[in-house]
């Protein structure tokens, strides 16, 4: 077929399908059909698909999901399944990354079969096992995209996402612009009724997670004195960070600086951590003075500073977390996952199963899907697929950020001190991918 009759065929379908299901629809339909004969061709670009529509930041009017009956399907993974294909087939991961990626499917299909088996509504089944297939997924990508030639561009893509979604960010942090995530009051609210009102919003969005592994990168590579390398990286990922006044998220970034320190620790490690230090002084300074002289600008960062120390750095004492109504929600979570996990500590009760009873208003998050998710993601595992499920989970994941900080090289301090992070974080943010409403449980 030549290209005029192709283009022909091809106007005459776009026009049918307008008469038949409407511009809109007709739209959407050949967006797709574009995108995936783009992808068929050039399949690797999936890669910086997955990257621009599941990890950054857009306003809320483009949709980051779309329902299709009872389930919910994510922008991104669609193009994380084609590269994942691509990467398996077409590139062959190492023979340790296969074994590692099965341990995670091990766990999908055994314990899924077994929410199966036991009748467990089947959407919370796929609710459970969708985060896990993802990292799966994920891990084979990055393990054909690492060490290749395809590593700079991807990177490039990274970076592109993080400044895009650190700009939109800010916008809408300075101007109540809706994006798509989660938008509230950065105070913390109290069971005593008292709350830490504040001016400042705060933001979790599709960017927030990566940004705060992003930052973890960064602090290692400034431990071992790479500023340069990180620092484009570094200011998108910490302005992310820092608007979401995540708690965790600073946890996360203190565990990698602390095993960045350990092993990259020696007098240039520690003059790099004294340069960063210096470095945070001198720009509090500036804002510091900026703010005196009544700068444009410097009351919006002072609001954002003065929040930040009240969520997250007071919000990390015994008193405020006692007090918490968001920590005191998660103390309960963490009754209910040690109850359940007393009843099936070795083998877990099966993915989706509901670990505690509903209670909130009728629809809300901990009505409804709040009873088969928990913030803790080790008491979760335990949960579903108990101290057997675990051990898989740790042996996926902890090998390769032991065998990569055996070598103390640069790239290998980086990566390790980075996954250290993220298994820390998993102690208060879970790997399951889920669709949060607004008001629910506060990381």
């Amino acid at each position: 077929m030549g290209f005029h009759t192709a283009a022909v065929v091809a106007a005459v379908a776009v026009l049918t399908l307008t008469v038949l299901v409407g511009p809109l629809i007709a739209l959407i339909v050949v967006a797709v059909v574009v995108v995936l004969l783009v992808l068929a061709a050039r399949p690797h670009w999936s890669i910086y698909a997955t990257i621009f529509l599941g990890l950054t930041t857009f306003p809320a009017f483009i949709p980051y999901q779309f329902q299709i009956g009872p389930t919910t399907i994510f922008s991104y993974e669609p193009a994380l399944i084609i590269a994942a294909a691509w990467a398996f087939l077409g590139r062959k991961p190492a023979s340790g990354v296969l074994l590692r990626v099965s341990l995670l499917v091990v766990i999908v299909v055994a314990w899924g079969a077994a929410g199966v088996i036991q009748r467990y509504p089947g959407i919370e089944v796929i609710g459970d096992a969708r985060g896990l297939i993802n990292v799966a997924l994920c891990a084979v990508v990055a393990a054909v995209v690492f060490g290749s030639s395809l590593i700079t561009p991807v990177l490039r893509a990274l970076l592109v996402s993080l400044w895009i979604s650190a700009a939109v960010t800010l916008v809408s942090s300075v101007s109540g612009l809706s994006v798509v995530g989660r938008s509230e009051d950065a105070g913390l609210v109290f069971i005593n009724g008292v709350s830490t009102s504040s001016s400042a919003t705060r933001l979790l969005t599709p960017a927030s997670e990566v940004a705060v592994l992003v930052v973890c990168a960064c602090v290692a590579l400034f431990m071992m004195g790479r500023f340069r390398l990180a620092l484009p990286f570094f200011v998108p990922a910490l302005l992310i960070t820092g608007l979401g006044f995540s708690r965790n998220s600073v946890l996360a970034i203190a565990a990698a600086a602390l095993f960045a320190l350990l092993l990259a620790g020696n007098k240039r490690s520690f003059a790099a951590v004294l340069k960063l230090l210096l470095a945070i002084a001198a720009v509090s300074g500036l804002v510091a003075l900026g703010a005196a002289a009544g700068l444009p600008g410097t009351t919006y960062i002072v609001t954002q500073v003065q929040g930040f120390v009240t969520r997250v750095v007071e919000g990390l004492g015994s008193t405020a977390i006692s007090l918490d109504s968001s920590a005191i929600a998660r103390e309960s979570e963490n009754r209910y996952a040690l109850q359940a996990i007393q009843n099936a500590p070795v083998f877990g009760h099966g993915l989706g199963f509901a670990y505690r009873p509903p209670y909130g208003p009728v629809g809300s998050f901990s009505a409804t899907k709040g009873q088969f998710y928990a913030h803790n993601f080790y008491l979760w595992t335990l949960v579903k697929a108990g101290a057997v499920g675990l051990l898989i989970f740790l042996l996926a994941v902890l090998v390769p950020v032991v065998a990569v900080a055996k070598g103390r090289s640069r790239v290998g301090i980086m990566l390790s001190s980075t996954g250290l992070g993220l298994l820390a974080s998993l102690a208060f943010a879970p790997l399951r991918q889920r669709s949060r409403q607004r008001g629910a449980v506060s990381q």
